[in-house]
């Protein structure tokens, strides 16, 4: 069975729009992602934009997916 989680590193937040836009870590592969986040949500991402912090998201549901890299 094909997963379709990837893992993606934070690179810019919208707080106005409250979006979030990721990219691939893979130097193999380029993929950016944009996902629609609460406020709450996009204000703790907003801490760690300079930081490189990473998650997994399914690409297919378009969501985070809770668990440690």
């Amino acid at each position: 069975m094909e997963t379709n989680e990837k893992i993606f590193m934070l690179m810019e937040v919208d707080k106005d729009s409250q979006i979030a836009k990721y990219a691939t870590v893979s130097e193999s592969e380029s993929e950016e992602i944009t996902l629609q986040h609460d406020k709450s949500f996009i204000d703790y991402l907003e801490r760690f934009i300079d930081q490189g912090i990473c998650f997994y998201i399914d690409t297919h549901k378009k969501e985070i997916i809770e668990r440690e890299l």
